[in-house]
């Protein structure tokens, strides 16, 4: 059932990516928002794309997780001020995280869970945008390392706002996200999670940008109890207007009630504008 969910999310990306241009929003489209710099990261203005992402993270207990994410995006106009953006998140992994069928902690390759996303997102002015929608997570983790081994709704909204006043595309974005399962293996924990990303996007010259919190990555953890407040920034590259390059650093900064997800969290991308 794993092998052919994976498959049918593949085939769906294929699908996704060969729908008529004409029909995609695009970042040069001649309105007033077509000036202004899009480094992909405004979820507001979403572009088609596809990012090789690859993660590393150092787990408590000296566990290491090296994690390979095939991520395609492509949104859709549905009016002038109104857009659809979908993605959809194919990764693998390699670790060595303890786990049920890997108590002792060796090291395995094997297929995480998939992710789907699908919001709205409106442009009312020139300087906002305003956005919401739902991931869903499907447990199609190989061993139960790779994954949660349920299935979950994350819906999120947020609002994007311009500080031209920085540089010109700068801006900040606060987005919310509830995560929790409905389904899926009963002997596995539940989840209920509440993320928080205040993210501020300031454009630098040459087309390079610096991010703070770009990430969901502030939780409180409803099962566990516990906060995870980390240092969360990324430095990034467009070239061309059709290549990003970025990398993305989690550390540590507060938690409580000794919630550990991780050690030390990093990422680097390369993605494709189209």
């Amino acid at each position: 059932m794993h092998r052919r969910l994976f498959i049918f999310c593949a085939v769906a990306s294929l699908l996704i990516f060969s729908a008529p241009r004409s029909a995609v929003y695009c970042a040069e489209q001649e309105n007033a928002l077509a000036s202004i710099p899009n480094n992909g990261q405004d979820f507001s203005r979403p572009l088609a794309r596809f990012d090789l992402r690859y993660q590393y993270q150092r787990l408590p207990h000296k566990g290491n997780e090296h994690i390979f994410t095939f991520r395609a995006e492509k949104p859709f106009e549905l009016s002038e001020k109104w857009l659809l953006a979908t993605r959809i998140d194919m990764p693998l992994s390699a670790g060595n995280a303890a786990a049920a069928d890997n108590p002792t902690g060796r090291w395995q390759f094997t297929s995480r869970d998939l992710l789907t996303q699908a919001y709205l997102a409106w442009l009312p002015n020139e300087l906002l945008g305003i956005g919401a929608g739902s991931q869903f997570i499907w447990p199609t983790a190989y061993f139960d390392q790779g994954g949660t081994g349920k299935y979950q709704a994350l819906p999120f909204v947020g609002f994007r706002y311009f500080l031209h006043k920085i540089s010109p595309g700068s801006f900040i974005m606060p987005w919310v996200q509830y995560a929790t399962d409905y389904a899926g293996s009963a002997s596995r924990p539940h989840i209920r999670q509440i993320l928080f990303a205040p993210a501020l996007n300031i454009n630098l010259p040459k087309d390079c940008f610096i991010e703070l919190y770009s990430t969901q990555s502030m939780v409180y953890d409803i099962e566990a109890h516990g906060w995870d407040i980390p240092v969360n920034f990324m430095v990034g590259k467009v070239f061309n207007h059709k290549v990003i390059v970025s990398a993305e650093f989690f550390m540590p900064m507060f938690r409580t009630n000794k919630y550990d997800p991780y050690d030390f969290r990093t990422e680097a991308r390369v993605g494709f504008f189209f």
